[in-house]
């Protein structure tokens, strides 16, 4: 497993977005993000790319902030190369750190 800051400490009263990870041949990996402070809101999301310049969201990501939270995405079976979290700010101010941990390639795929 590998584990990245996607997201170094920051404020979360305005929007931010992590660099592209690249998956390789990874195909399960999870996000965890914290994020503290007063009323703090927003959206926070998955995008994912095949050839990192074109991007969608990956399904089921979007969630709403309407407090501190801590989130967790856990994502098997990727079919794409990159990964990147996504928080669109709505109101408040706090904090957020965002990790990726990259899961084993599974053994044996055909």
């Amino acid at each position: 497993m590998r584990t990245i800051t996607a997201i170094a400490t920051v404020s979360a009263a305005s929007n931010r977005e992590s660099a592209p990870i690249d998956l390789g041949d990874s195909i399960g990996y999870s996000v965890h993000t914290v994020i503290s402070g007063a009323d703090i809101a927003g959206t926070l999301k998955l995008q994912s790319s095949n050839d990192n310049t074109n991007w969608v969201d990956v399904a089921n990501s979007s969630v709403s902030i309407t407090s501190a939270a801590d989130n967790m995405h856990d994502i098997s079976n990727a079919q794409y190369r990159y990964v990147k979290v996504v928080w669109t700010a709505t109101s408040g101010t706090g904090n957020m750190t965002c990790t990726f941990i990259g899961k084993d390639p599974y053994i044996g795929r055909v």
